[in-house]
């Protein structure tokens, strides 16, 4: 890119258009019977700690999926220490500042 100018060629879009359809939009389509859908049976169990896990397999597809959800933040925070969520939170994005600048 050593030229002391440089042409932009802009060709515009062609008019395109939608194709002709034998649709009637103006109704909604007549419904059917829906389908037999069978759901995991929900395995429970509460771990030492108090976490409570719920399980549910499926083995038709070779997927794994973790959902954690957990009470945080200002609703958790007990009345006689509200902030603590947020002083938390605080500490920890310094934390992980610290840490990223120590690694730059």
């Amino acid at each position: 890119m050593r030229a002391n100018h440089y042409t932009l060629i802009v060709k515009p879009f062609p008019i395109l258009s939608a194709a002709k359809g034998t649709l009637d939009r103006s109704k909604l389509p007549a419904l059917t019977t829906a389908g037999d859908t069978k759901f995991p049976e929900i395995q429970r169990a509460t771990l030492k700690n108090g976490l409570k896990v719920l399980l549910l397999e499926r083995h038709s597809a070779p997927i794994v999926n973790i959902t954690l959800a957990l009470d945080a933040g200002l609703a958790s925070d007990p009345t006689a220490k509200a902030g603590t969520a947020f002083l938390a939170m605080d500490c920890w994005m310094k934390a992980q500042r610290h840490v990223m600048h120590s690694r730059s």
